[in-house]
């Protein structure tokens, strides 16, 4: 077995702290190379009841042209059509991490989920990030208003189809997708429906803050290193938020680290990463994100879906500031799966050292609990979604 370092983004950027874990995992080469996972396998298997196209649509005020696969059902449309959203980083369509510094962990999630959707009668989009896979563009110069307007330019392509019913659109995003998924309804009133899968719903410098105390919790690190790490985070995080742009943060965080590097707190390489993410324009922008603003002015179905043992998202925290930044709605279904993930995988810890060692790559009860809320709000027949045989 060869020691492969597995980077973990932390909603859409490596801080300052570089949260990298090393796990044992078999050596392999491209996400191409990679053995697919069982539900991966027994979807190239199945006989699939669903035509996949290849689909290209621009981002004009940007100049990016993003590509993507749009899957049908059977039968005769117009369908109602989902629009998928990945997690943080350089992701394709499959929601897979792209790039030199980015290690395949082995799972297609966003393949095995629009698979599971298809079989429910429901069409699927979904693309590569702008600068990724087949898509142009620059995904590290891209801010967070970047991809939201990315995922507007979808909406007006599936606008141009007549194979898909335009009163029945809607997005499901998961993790950081999730996470700027309310900020996109807002200005899109064409969106019937919203899932929100793994998502948080605190201001960015809150979420990670709880996030990398759930996480070293889970990996077994002790509450006063806990605390020591949190004070460090809250200096990082309050130079960042002070600052009047990306280059004086840059600045005053390479000044700070100079003697965290020399303690030992952090490598060279770490902290260069770290802060070469908090001062990108998504990273700058992320941190004065709060998606609570956005969530209170839904009035459209939203599904929010945690795993009880996620880390990222914990739902201690997140489900309380959920239900009250939607308290408003009138048709929020919220629901914490027991034994799942961030990934929404059956787990043991919830730490992300865990994911790449799972084989499952999206559990079933997961997969059914999506499912069938779209069947309900789509107005499809309530039949129980099956994942692929």
């Amino acid at each position: 077995m060869k020691k492969q370092r597995i980077k973990v983004h932390v909603y859409g950027l490596s801080l300052f702290m570089a949260v990298t874990m090393a796990c044992f995992l078999p050596a392999q080469g491209s996400a191409g190379e990679a053995s697919p996972r069982p539900q991966e396998a027994a979807i190239a298997k199945a006989s699939k009841p669903y035509p996949a196209e290849e689909v290209r649509f621009s981002n004009a005020a940007a100049g990016v042209t993003l590509a993507g696969s749009f899957s049908t059902p059977e039968g005769k449309g117009p369908f109602p059509t989902v629009i998928l959203l990945a997690g943080s980083g350089p992701n394709d369509r499959d929601e897979v991490a792209q790039g030199p510094q980015e290690i395949d962990t082995g799972h297609k999630k966003f393949l095995v989920l629009a698979d599971a959707i298809n079989r429910c009668g429901i069409a699927v989009l979904r693309y590569d990030k702008r600068g990724v896979g087949r898509s142009t563009g620059d995904f590290a110069s891209a801010s967070l208003s970047d991809l939201a307007s990315d995922a507007q330019a979808a909406i007006r392509y599936l606008a141009t189809r007549k194979d898909v019913d335009q009163h029945r659109i809607g997005l499901i995003g998961d993790s950081e997708g999730g996470y700027i998924a309310p900020m996109i309804v807002t200005r899109e009133p064409s969106l019937r429906f919203m899932a929100l899968l793994s998502t948080a719903a605190l201001p960015f410098d809150q979420v990670n803050l709880i996030q990398k105390a759930a996480i070293s919790r889970a990996e077994g690190k002790g509450e006063a290193d806990i605390a020591s790490d949190e004070a460090l985070y809250r200096q990082i995080f309050s130079v960042v938020l002070a600052a009047h742009s990306p280059e004086e943060a840059r600045a005053t965080l390479t000044a700070m680290s100079k003697p965290l590097i020399v303690s030992g707190r952090f490598s060279q390489a770490e902290a260069d990463v770290g802060i070469a993410g908090l001062t990108s324009p998504l990273g700058f922008e992320m941190m004065r994100y709060d998606p609570q603003p956005y969530l209170s002015q839904i009035n459209i179905p939203v599904l929010v879906l945690s795993g009880s043992l996620d880390t990222q998202a914990p739902p201690k925290e997140n489900l309380p500031a959920m239900r009250s930044a939607l308290r408003a709605n009138q048709d929020v279904t919220i629901l914490e799966l027991p034994g799942l993930n961030h990934q929404l995988q059956s787990a043991r810890t919830g730490a992300p050292s865990e994911y790449a060692l799972i084989d499952e790559t999206l559990a079933t009860s997961a997969i059914k609990a999506i499912g069938d809320w779209l069947l309900v709000y789509t107005q499809k027949n309530k039949t129980a979604a099956k994942p692929a045989p």
